[in-house]
């Protein structure tokens, strides 16, 4: 499985088909040697794509000198790469698969995906207006949101009701979707530093244990026992059972709300006498689904702070240090050295039978557990930024709430959502999302910049 998941690239004539899985330890420069006579990416293969890896990827594709045309596009990787500034400047994209919905049903469950080359939606777009319909069926969410920077003509079609009240259904409608994007990309980042975050952590637990034989080896210890690894076998289960948790809720309330923005989009396909009224219950039930994240923070930050927490209070390196500095240096045979090194894997043949240089090497072996422990603390950090990118969406659907209870007009609630919002971009993933689907809100000019962005 993992030979089949790791990113690999095939040519054949002017078109590279690419598969596997994106993500930040991706190396493209295995495309260098292929690119130069290239035209198309085909990324019919690809299984999915990691923000970071998106990123790279998108940097990837603006710095080559030609400009390349991506065919094939999956849905769950052009999800986000459409809110990415370049595409279809720097890069262009043809064949998108694209979310299409009978709009007889009220959710998204009974949905369907279907390939669009972009001519086609361009000229749906003209033809029809600001939704798309395909044989009897809709094109999930706005022509604008499917085919980004096209520069297309749209038809203006809309039905009375719609047109009555165009800005604030496009408000709610653009709100509700970029609500849910950044819930999807939570999700996606919480994946991606799943996998990165074990990964280390394994490490971190093998190298431990190597440490802790060799030591039990120069120590003359009866059993071969492996307290500090076992602990931090521990940790990881722990983590790997929090994360796990977290999944589901935060998918329920992307699915929920993207369940809304669907029956909000077909509100505006139509003309009944209580619109109103079921606009209202609408943003009601957004609001009420947001709120339900609120129990899940704190699996969060247990996940997060408190896993690097109890990684730090170890005190794994400076234990394994104290240990090799009380071990006898004249009690180290030629047979136990050659076990110790056999232990740690050191093949340096200049040490070979030199215990001073060999325990100057595990001294080195430490130091990179100490590494492999500052990297996982950190990256541990980065579910505090998730954290925070869901608090805002929960502070967002409350002040939705108190702001109707009280009767304030829509727009004073627009406003309020949108300075909200832009005070509060901690991430790539929000700025790129906001500008995409409200850019009123990213451009707010409060004589200082927006919250600090970080690329996570």
């Amino acid at each position: 499985m993992a030979f089949e998941n790791r990113f690999r690239v095939l040519k054949e004539g002017s078109t590279l088909y690419l598969h596997g899985v994106i993500s930040e330890t991706t190396n493209f420069i295995i495309i260098d040697e292929m690119v130069r006579g290239t035209k198309y990416f085909n990324c019919e293969n690809l299984e999915s794509a990691s923000w970071n890896g998106l990123l790279a990827f998108e940097q990837y594709l603006t710095n080559l000198d030609e400009k390349i045309t991506l065919t094939k596009v999956p849905w769950k990787i052009y999800n986000y790469l459409r809110l990415f500034p370049q595409v279809n400047k720097s890069y262009l994209l043809d064949s998108i698969e694209i979310l299409i919905c009978d709009p007889k049903y009220d959710n998204l469950k009974n949905a369907e995906y279907l390939w669009f080359n972009r001519t086609q939606l361009e000229q749906l777009g003209r033809e029809q207006g600001v939704f798309i319909s395909w044989e009897e069926k809709l094109i999930v969410s706005k022509g604008e949101f499917i085919l980004p920077n096209s520069n297309q003509d749209i038809a203006h079609k809309e039905k009375a009701w719609y047109k009555k009240n165009q800005e604030e259904v496009d408000f709610w409608h653009n709100y509700f979707c970029f609500a849910n994007v950044t819930g999807y990309l939570v999700l996606n980042m919480i994946q991606s530093l799943q996998v990165t975050l074990e990964n280390l952590l394994n490490d971190l637990e093998f190298r431990v244990q190597e440490s802790e034989s060799a030591l039990n080896l120069l120590h003359a210890k009866e059993e071969d026992v492996h307290c500090r690894a076992d602990q931090i076998h521990m940790i990881i289960f722990g983590f790997h059972t929090k994360t796990d948790k977290l999944y589901r809720p935060i998918e329920d309330v992307a699915t929920g709300g993207s369940d809304l923005a669907w029956k909000l989009q077909k509100l505006a396909l139509s003309d009944d006498n209580d619109n109103d009224k079921q606009l209202d219950k609408i943003i009601e039930d957004f609001c009420a689904n947001s709120l339900t994240i609120e129990k899940n923070l704190s699996i969060i930050e247990e996940a997060g702070a408190k896993s690097g927490e109890e990684i730090s209070i170890l005190g794994v390196t400076k234990q394994l240090k104290k240990e090799l500095d009380e071990v006898n240096d004249d009690k180290v045979t030629p047979e136990i050295l050659e076990e110790v090194r056999t232990n740690l894997a050191i093949l340096d043949p200049i040490s070979d039978g030199d215990w001073p240089a060999t325990k100057k090497l595990f001294l080195e072996h430490i130091e990179e557990i100490d590494e492999l422990i500052e990297k996982s603390t950190v990256l541990l950090q980065g579910f505090d930024l998730l954290r925070q990118v869901l608090e805002h969406r929960l502070e967002e659907g409350q002040e939705i709430l108190e702001f109707r209870e009280r009767d304030f007009d829509f727009e004073t609630i627009k406003q309020s959502i949108h300075m909200h919002i832009n005070e509060h971009l901690v991430t790539v993933q929000e700025k790129y999302a906001c500008r995409f689907f409200l850019p009123d809100a990213s451009i707010i000019d409060q004589g200082a910049t927006p919250g600090q962005t970080i690329v996570f």
